[in-house]
């Protein structure tokens, strides 16, 4: 156990699932310097729980309805349509991504997991592999991930 701190960063990114890698890819690009410090003996954080793909949309409107209509009014408007805005700039981003290791992706068509308004224009973008990465043996495999027994049959 530390009892003292005598490191210097610029950033300091608590989790290392996919908010804080992509946290991390940023503040580099704007020349911070960045830790990471993450709790478990391996990367993935509840992300690992998505089989790696990530929820895009194809209209922010239609996002927006969906979410409003998860949320059961929990959430503000303003936070949700930002969100369903961020929705529909996830893909680019990820394209922008896999062109750095010349990762093969894939955007599928997947609609909301609830029949609620806005859930057709929902999609999911995955990367399909990237060279030189084994994901059967580098990825961890939680047993616990509901959604992990669904990707993997």
């Amino acid at each position: 156990m530390y009892t003292n701190w005598d490191l210097q960063t610029d950033i300091v990114i608590a989790g290392f699932g996919l908010a804080g890698g992509i946290s991390a890819i940023e503040a580099n690009d704007l020349g911070l310097e960045t830790l990471i410090l993450e709790k478990m003996p391996m990367p993935g954080g509840i992300s690992i729980c998505s089989g790696g793909g990530v929820r895009v949309a194809s209209n922010p409107e239609s996002a927006f309805s969906y979410l409003k209509a998860t949320c059961g009014g929990t959430t503000p408007d303003t936070v949700l349509r930002a969100f369903a805005r961020g929705l529909t700039e996830v893909e680019s981003y990820m394209q922008k991504l896999a062109a750095v290791n010349r990762a093969a992706v894939n955007n599928i068509f997947y609609p909301g997991n609830y029949p609620f308004p806005g859930y057709r224009d929902l999609g999911f973008f995955e990367f399909k592999s990237i060279p030189g990465f084994d994901d059967q043996t580098t990825i961890p495999r939680p047993g616990v991930c509901a959604a992990e027994s669904v990707i993997l049959r």
